[in-house]
């Protein structure tokens, strides 16, 4: 079933088939899909429903705890919304959590408010950072914030391209410094970003 609605949605956007499009697929959320995944959840309780926003905010291979807190429920209310969500076949039994497939994330997420999202981040990277995640797990998080004047997102994510680009990913170095850009940074921290920019797209 959800083979064929990816692939019929794909169709429909015109989709050709190379690899160049590969990332996309996981982005795509058939309106059939989701409306099957959002009436399984509908049944379950509110805890469940809570656990898989926040699965669906932090990602596949998120641990208890780090979903309990983002879901605002103590222990035992997150581990049987854990448990309804694998008894209703939208998470995977066990643990860490993670869907059962990326189109049931894919269908949670897009379900989200733009607000609601932007928030799930914000206190995602928050959560990460206080849990020492590296750099680069934090900004993959703040891109989907919203411009705060933040000087510490803007550290963060000038430490996560640095990191990127000496692990020759050039691309995602960009990508965190357009948006470290965009908090805005003050003056002198905003040169050496540019900077970093201009090196980054020469490579």
């Amino acid at each position: 079933f959800m083979l064929r609605e990816l692939l019929v949605e794909l169709a429909v956007d015109g989709s050709g088939g190379t690899a160049a499009e590969a990332a996309h697929v996981r982005e795509v959320a058939p309106a059939t899909i989701q409306r099957a995944v959002l009436v399984r959840l509908a049944r379950l309780p509110d805890p469940a429903s809570r656990m898989a926003r926040a699965v669906a905010v932090l990602g596949d291979g998120v641990q208890l705890p780090d979903a309990a807190e983002l879901a605002g429920l103590d222990r035992t209310a997150a581990a049987e919304g854990a448990d309804g969500l694998a008894a209703s076949a939208i998470l995977e039994s066990g643990r860490p959590l993670r869907f059962v497939h990326p189109l049931m994330r894919t269908a949670v997420y897009a379900d989200l408010a733009g607000a609601e999202k932007a928030t799930g981040h914000q206190q995602a990277a928050r959560l990460l950072e206080h849990g020492g995640a590296e750099p680069e797990r934090i900004a993959v998080h703040l891109l989907a914030t919203d411009p705060d004047a933040d000087p510490h997102v803007v550290e963060v994510l000038g430490a996560a391209a640095r990191r990127a680009l000496d692990r020759a990913a050039p691309e995602t170095a960009i990508a965190y410094l357009r948006r470290a850009l965009a908090e805005p940074p003050a003056g002198d921290v905003r040169l050496d970003l540019v900077r970093l920019l201009v090196r980054a797209s020469f490579r």
